[in-house]
Formats: C-alpha cells, structure tokens, sequence
C-alpha cells in the first residue's frame, strides 16, 4: 500500500480577531516528507496561499501536489485563519475515500487545532518517538532524495509497516510497559540500518521526531489502563540499551501519555492512527 501525508504549509493560530502565521514549512521538513511518504500532498486555497521552499520545482517534478481548495464568500480576520486549517480538513476528508492508499494527517506546532465540523471527542493514546529517523539536511537537492528513496523504497516500507506495528501493538496491549513490545528489537535494527544508509549517502542529515495519537475505542481492558490514570505520566526509556539500539547513538525517548482530545472525525477505517502531530527538527547532526 502506498503511504501519503496530507501536511499543512504553516502553524496558524487562531486570535480573537484574526490569525497569526507561528511557523510554516521548511525545506529540511519537505525533505523529510518526501523521504518517508509517497505521496505529499500540501493543501492550499484561493484565499491565502502560503508558498513552500523549492515549491516550483517540486510540482514541476511531481514530488508534491498543492490541490486548491475553492473558498466562496467573505471572509476576515479570524475566518481567514480558519479557512486554512479548513483547507487541509476537507482534502483529508475526500483523500480518506482512496483505499490504495494509507494517510497521514498532519499538523505543525505542539498541538493541533481541528474545526468543530471536522472533529470528534474520543479518548487517545499519544506516542512520541524523539529523535528517531535521519533525513538530508535542506542543502541536499531534492533529485538526490528522491534518487535515495527509489533505491530504498522496500526498506522504507517496511519501516512504515512497522511503525504501524509498533503503533498497534500499543494500543492492542493492557501492559503499558514499552520494553515488553515485541516489535521493538526488530524495529530497532530496521531504523539503525535505514540511519547508517542516511549518513552513508548524505553529507549532512538531522533527526526528526514522531508524534502519534491512537483512538482508544472498543477496548476496555485498554480504557482501564489508559484513561482511568494508570498511564497518566510519561513512561520514559531515556538512554537505556534499547533505546540506544533504536536510534544508533542519538538520544532518545519513547514515551506514552493518554488524554481525551479531538481527533480527525474522517480517519480512514483500515487504520487507528489518526494523525502525525508532529514531524520537526531535533537536531542537525
């Protein structure tokens, strides 16, 4: 199955009377998009466009699609932030509809922000996996990536397939302990090999963070462990030998928390991972 990223240009944050443009996009990011997913999809609409690095190139080349939402009316201050985020919303919601392909809705920023009409109210389970996969630094041309990508297309499968294992295992499981996992060993030499190929290749690269959230439906075994406050605190496996292992050297963290939030009301039925919550730079090595 083919993976796809339905990313947002910036991190816009709604005001009182109108919105503010916290970050957007940088070429370091959309290298690390275009690396890890097939298809990179980054709405944009006839009202505010917000431009990306490198962005004639990549389209002229197919390596990302801007499809255009069409915004009728009026619209100020406030609106004209929301009509942003409502952009990613409804291609996420017509994109959800692919079944050849598994999406990845996401946000910039340390949370995300969903209208009331594309949302619902569930429990979750969040997942973070700090500093874990290299990408090319922005210096690195875009050919060069996705040249990379082609060579290495069945290991970079597999890595998303395990993740999505990682992932399930998680959320399957009333024993929050992480270190009992049983796909983690296999990830760990997976990621630590696709790493060394990273630095083997490119000159330069930096690591990057995932961010999940998991429903939590149906599960009351999981209910029990998760929302009830027995994982209410952060389960933190620091420098321990596996986490070592998983990352070849950098530090790192996987850790679990649970909460109720909003999630994307229109996730596709073949999975239970919502959305990447984030996917920002830790550190250039």
């Amino acid at each position: 199955m083919k993976r796809g990223i339905i990313a947002s240009p910036a991190e816009v944050k709604l005001l009182m009377n109108g919105f503010n443009i916290a970050s957007s996009i940088s070429a370091a990011e959309l290298r690390f998009y275009l690396l890890y997913w097939n298809k990179v999809f980054i709405p944009t609409n006839n009202l505010i466009h917000i431009g990306v690095p490198d962005e004639d190139l990549l389209i002229s080349s197919g390596a990302i699609f801007r499809p255009r939402v069409a915004l009728n009316g009026s619209f100020s201050g406030h609106e004209a932030g929301a009509a942003i985020l409502n952009s990613q919303c409804e291609i996420a919601k017509f994109m959800s509809k692919d079944a050849t392909t598994s999406w990845t809705f996401q946000q910039r920023g340390e949370t995300q922000v969903l209208p009331q009409e594309f949302s619902n109210s569930r429990d979750i389970l969040k997942i973070d996996l700090a500093n874990i996969l290299l990408s090319p630094s922005s210096d690195v041309e875009i050919y060069d990536v996705l040249e990379f990508k082609e060579r290495h297309a069945d290991q970079l499968a597999t890595l998303h397939e395990m993740l999505d294992a990682l992932y399930l295992e998680i959320l399957s499981s009333a024993d929050p302990d992480v270190k009992k996992i049983a796909v983690l060993s296999d990830l760990a030499k997976l990621i630590n090999d696709h790493n060394k190929s990273i630095r083997k290749r490119f000159v330069s690269s930096q690591s990057f963070d995932l961010s999940a959230e998991i429903n939590i439906k149906g599960n009351d075994a999981l209910k029990g462990a998760f929302c009830l406050g027995a994982l209410n605190s952060v389960i933190d496996l620091g420098m321990t030998s596996l986490a070592a292992a998983v990352i070849g050297g950098l530090a790192s963290t996987i850790s679990l928390s649970a909460k109720v939030g909003k999630t994307f009301k229109y996730q596709q039925p073949s999975t239970q991972l919502v959305y990447l919550s984030q996917a920002r730079k830790e550190g250039i090595l």
